[in-house]
């Protein structure tokens, strides 16, 4: 009797658990291009390389010499649009590698320039 009892509550539980596994659960998801994908991973990339540019210590005190921290660069070079942001990274590619200060100069000149046009800051005051 009891060996009964024992077996029909375990077929109980096993028809109990079996249907509460078929159970489905709804997940919603969306597929995305490859091509955004790809431009999500380009952009990083690009942002990446910039960062470590904008991190040596040579274009860090010409920053600090113009007047521009380097944080705020890193801020709002992630402000950049794709476009902006492969000119910068050709720029950078295109500068020597010893870092010459002209290059250097040119480069934050460029990023400030895209800046003020974009209306991301008012370096150039009107009066």
């Amino acid at each position: 009797m009891m060996k009964t009892t024992f077996r029909k509550v375990m077929i109980f539980i096993m028809i109990v658990t079996l249907n509460l596994s078929a159970i489905q659960r709804l997940v919603y998801a969306d597929m995305i291009a490859t091509e955004a994908a790809l431009s999500s991973e380009i952009r990083t990339s690009i942002i990446d390389k910039t960062e470590r540019y904008f991190a040596r210590e040579k274009v860090k005190n010409t920053l600090v010499d113009m007047g521009v921290g380097p944080d705020q660069v890193l801020e709002r070079v992630a402000l950049l649009t794709d476009e902006e942001l492969a000119a910068l990274s050709d720029r950078i590619d295109q500068a020597p590698v010893g870092g010459d200060a002209l290059a250097v100069i040119g480069i934050v000149f460029l990023v400030l320039m895209i800046l003020e046009f974009v209306g991301a800051i008012d370096i150039f005051k009107k009066v």
